[in-house]
């Protein structure tokens, strides 16, 4: 599967593709559907589209250089991995600190779109959240030599646990930051992240378990592959 390292360009802009298609708060969106309690945004409308997708753009910087880093000594580099990639999508966005603080239950869905905003499990209660991300970096850490020579399980299992499995820990941006997570796992096998068609697409296979949501990644980075090799034609045609 592997196919040596993608340019930060291809993964940036698969990235950047799946953040349009399933992020509301790239479309200027302070979504606070999860709990009365969640505070919105510090910006809204295009000064939050700016200040995200500015956000983003840093942080695929940052996927695309982690493939040289040395593997993590620890679960705590693994969560240093992953406190820089969320701080880095939320920043100058957050009303509160990182982690999220209400309750989510199973199948909860956004009151107006009706959008599936969680899977088909409850998350961990907010009080949890910080035991629950210890045991999650130790899985990445213990199963890190895997993305030597197929990064997709491991890779798909991450991205779920971080938005729509068991966790959902980040006051906002699960989703970005999940993506971006998964992606630099992927990057680092020498794969390109998936490209997803829409929210509901991705939390159905999803909520069918780990090993459907790994086939449906698969799928997904096939269908990214042709859309970079598309979009690379398009833009060869436009110089020539």
């Amino acid at each position: 599967m592997a196919r040596g390292f993608p340019d930060v360009g291809e993964v940036s802009a698969v990235l950047n593709e799946n953040s349009l298609r399933l992020s509301r708060t790239r479309k200027g969106v302070s979504d606070t559907s999860t709990s009365s309690r969640k505070q919105p945004l510090r910006l809204v409308g295009e000064e939050l589209r700016r200040q995200s997708a500015g956000n983003e753009k840093r942080v695929h910087q940052f996927v695309c250089e982690a493939r040289n880093s040395p593997p993590p000594r620890s679960a705590k580099e693994v969560r240093g991995l992953l406190f820089t990639i969320a701080d880095m999508t939320n920043e100058g966005l957050l009303p509160a600190g990182r982690l999220r603080t209400w309750p989510i239950g199973a199948n909860q869905k956004a009151p107006q779109s009706g959008q599936a905003i969680s899977g088909a499990q409850a998350k961990v209660e907010p009080e949890r959240i910080e035991a629950g991300l210890e045991e999650f970096c130790e899985v990445v850490h213990r199963r890190w030599g895997e993305l030597e020579s197929d990064p997709v399980p491991l890779a798909s299992w991450a991205e779920w646990e971080l938005n729509g499995g068991s966790l959902h820990p980040f006051y906002d941006g699960c989703g970005r930051i999940a993506r971006s997570f998964g992606a630099m796992l992927l990057v680092r096998g020498g794969c390109l992240p998936p490209l997803y068609d829409n929210s509901e697409s991705y939390f159905a296979h999803g909520g069918q378990g780990s090993a459907a949501f790994a086939a449906y990644v698969r799928q997904c980075i096939e269908r990214c592959k042709e859309w970079v090799g598309t979009a690379s034609g398009a833009d060869s045609s436009a110089t020539a």
